[in-house]
């Protein structure tokens, strides 16, 4: 009868389907793991890529100078005169931001955080006095510029 001839056609297209579907699935479970294997070697690339970067070559003793060298204390004369004004001084946090080698070269730099200039709001006052107590713990006995 024509009814079992459309049943059959309708069983044998949902085979086909349910076919397709795990095919389908079997790619995207290879994709899946081209793109694991391509980040994995795009990560390869970066870091070796990154150790021709001249910078990556300097002693860590240039680098803290080069990075002292960027912190303008807000409230001096060579703030004034600079063409930018970075306002509050995040500077530090910013170099700490790059990299693993630039992170540990501003930590180890206390110099480099001796410049405070904060401003307490009661909104944020607890996370304004924890940015204070970490910056002044990374100055050490560094004279201060409060």
């Amino acid at each position: 009868s024509q009814a079992a001839l459309v049943k059959g056609t309708v069983a044998e297209t949902l085979a086909d389907i349910s076919e397709l579907d795990r095919e389908i699935s079997r790619f995207r479970a290879a994709i899946a793991e081209l793109e694991l294997k391509r980040a994995t070697l795009q990560s390869f690339a970066n870091f070796h890529k990154a150790l021709l970067n001249p910078v990556s070559r300097l002693p860590a003793e240039v680098l803290s100078q080069i990075f002292q060298q960027c912190v303008i204390v807000p409230w001096t004369d060579t703030a004034r005169d600079a063409k930018y004004y970075p306002g509050d001084n995040k500077t530090p946090m910013a170099i700490a931001s790059v990299g693993r080698q630039w992170r540990d070269v501003a930590l180890s730099t206390p110099r480099l955080w001796s410049a405070i200039s904060l401003v307490l709001r009661p909104k944020h006052a607890k996370q304004h006095i924890a940015l204070a107590s970490m910056w002044l713990s990374r100055a050490g006995n560094s004279p201060l510029s409060i």
